[in-house]
């Protein structure tokens, strides 16, 4: 004796229906959370601000990121600024080799540290369109910036700084 059982036509366009209707409802909501979302980023203001006409030229050096970051582009100076996550393996290890090469770069190139993890940092990781750490932005002194996204070995590390250092040279 068989159980199978053949749905007939009626319970078939029923079945397909319902399907249509929760298609739309998902697709609904995903058009509302995307809305949403970009609301939400909207919401974030930028730390860094573009307009650096009204920069105090003789401000000590701030200890916030964001202060930080706004510093050296009055100032003209070329940074490392470092996107990191204190629980992320390859983030302590971009960290531990970043920190072997910055005596080299004293005085030459600013080092600025920003943690992924933090709430308050935001709108950092919007300015420097930081999607994964470790991520590296190399600021020059006109303001220029060039990311990269992952760990670097010593020689391209040194390469972007050198470059960077390079840059100011040629300015002044």
């Amino acid at each position: 004796m068989s159980l199978h059982v053949t749905p007939s036509p009626a319970s078939t366009g029923r079945w397909r229906h319902a399907a249509g209707a929760l298609l739309v409802v998902v697709g609904v909501a995903a058009v509302g959370l995307a809305i949403y979302a970009r609301h939400q980023q909207a919401q974030v203001p930028m730390p860094v601000s573009a307009d650096l006409a009204n920069c105090d030229l003789d401000e000590p050096y701030p200890t916030s990121p964001a202060d930080q970051i706004q510093w050296v582009l009055c100032q003209h100076r070329p940074a490392l600024v470092l996107y990191y996550s204190t629980d992320c393996r390859p983030c302590r290890m971009m960290d531990a080799l970043v920190q072997m090469v910055k005596p080299d770069y004293a005085g030459r190139v600013m080092f600025i540290e920003v943690r992924y993890d933090d709430p308050a940092n935001v709108g950092l990781l919007r300015w420097g369109q930081v999607g994964t750490v470790p991520a590296a932005c190399f600021v020059d002194a006109s303001g220029e910036v060039r990311r990269v996204a992952g760990t670097m070995t010593q020689p391209k590390l040194r390469a972007e700084l050198d470059r960077i250092a390079a840059a100011t040279n040629d300015q002044q």
